[in-house]
């Protein structure tokens, strides 16, 4: 054989054999392709599902309104809450001594929560930290509170539907805390007339310091935690990872923003978990808002719930993965910002897409772009 047959042979070697590579790589996106075709019609069904049930619900309660339309109508505005209790029969929460509710520091008595540091404060609730009389770790102590709207002349019947909802939260987050992506539940305890959910603390365990993303996103704090690019990314995931957690269970998040996802360190990394599930609900009865228009031109003007999806505000529709997802879009979009990466833009875009049926169908479909993002920095 002549040095040039010798040549064609090994250049004809090489060209079948990147064929064969570039044929391995179609096949692979098409198996790809269709395991996200798979995952969008199981989630389509889902829908279908979640849908019928939110229609017979909702059938029973105006039936039970039409009966008794004054003491109902009242409890009904609890109706998600009830419905989400109502879902998980067998969860169970630790009842905690009010003896086990100690100081983050000083001297004074269990279960005062006037001394002890607020760690955050939101619509329905005030976060404290203590220690846990057990071990003396650090503690994060929920109170609930009162909406600035509440009715004065039915006081009594208030505060039994802020307790539901303390303790639909309670059994939320008993239902995830074992994912690393959430903090553990530690149990409730009664504090005055409050059910206060108690769960690990979030942050530097010696110094009682919380870091919300929002403050690794921003330069206007000094003490800021300071994230690599890869490390940024590996904060995404976390994100969605939880969320999935959430959806896959049967639950939507309902208020998710960069200040309700706190980074820890763990091992070599920041890790991001995912607080504050006070406005949490069952899929099957997602909650539903009804705003004024001076609150929806604030909306559109961006001045009030920039992470809400405009669907919920503006046309009064009810949550949903799809609005979970445009929540979540809406802290991706900070991200990309801090980080400067062109393909985290795109994803943060298709998210917050005003059309919810144009959004990412689940959050399995943004691991899979977000990963393929992720290995391309690595």
């Amino acid at each position: 054989m002549s040095l040039l047959e010798a040549k064609m042979t090994i250049l004809a070697d090489q060209m079948k054999k990147e064929k064969d590579c570039l044929e391995r790589q179609k096949a692979s996106r098409a198996e790809l392709q269709n395991d996200v075709k798979l995952l969008q019609f199981d989630n389509q069904k889902k829908e279908t599902l979640i849908q019928s049930l939110r229609d017979l619900v909702e059938t029973l309660q105006k039936n039970c309104l039409n009966k008794n339309r004054g003491a109902t109508r009242f409890q009904a505005r609890n109706a998600g809450d009830h419905a989400t209790i109502a879902s998980m029969p067998t969860i169970k929460c630790e009842v905690l001594d009010i003896n086990d509710i100690l100081p983050f520091s000083g001297n004074q008595k269990p279960g005062d929560l006037s001394n002890m540091p607020v760690l955050g404060k939101g619509t329905y609730g005030k976060v404290y930290l203590g220690r846990h009389g057990d071990d003396l770790r650090p503690i994060a102590i929920k109170q609930p509170m009162l909406h600035s709207d509440y009715r004065r002349d039915m006081l009594q019947q208030e505060k039994l539907l802020m307790n539901e909802r303390a303790a639909k939260e309670s059994m939320v987050q008993q239902l995830l805390s074992g994912s690393p992506y959430f903090p553990k539940m530690i149990g409730m305890v009664t504090i005055g007339d409050d059910l206060c959910t108690v769960m690990d603390f979030i942050g530097n365990k010696k110094t009682g310091r919380t870091y919300p993303l929002y403050r690794a996103l921003t330069r206007r704090f000094k003490s800021n935690p300071k994230l690599s690019l890869i490390n940024m990314l590996q904060v995404c995931e976390d994100i969605i990872k939880g969320i999935m957690e959430l959806h896959r269970e049967g639950y939507l998040h309902n208020d998710l923003k960069s200040n309700n996802i706190l980074l820890e360190t763990r091992g070599l990394r920041w890790h991001a978990i995912i607080i504050d599930l006070g406005l949490a609900s069952a899929m099957a009865y997602a909650k539903q808002r009804r705003f004024s228009d001076k609150r929806r031109a604030e909306y559109r003007s961006r001045q009030i719930y920039t992470h809400m999806a405009p669907e919920v505000v503006l046309f009064g529709k009810r949550n949903s993965v799809a609005s979970d997802i445009y929540s979540f879009g809406v802290i991706l979009e900070s991200i990309a910002k801090k980080i400067k990466i062109s393909e985290v833009a795109e994803l943060a875009e298709d998210c917050t897409e005003q059309d919810p049926l144009k959004r990412p169908h689940s959050m399995q479909e943004i691991l899979l772009q977000m990963e393929a993002i992720s290995a391309s920095y690595s």
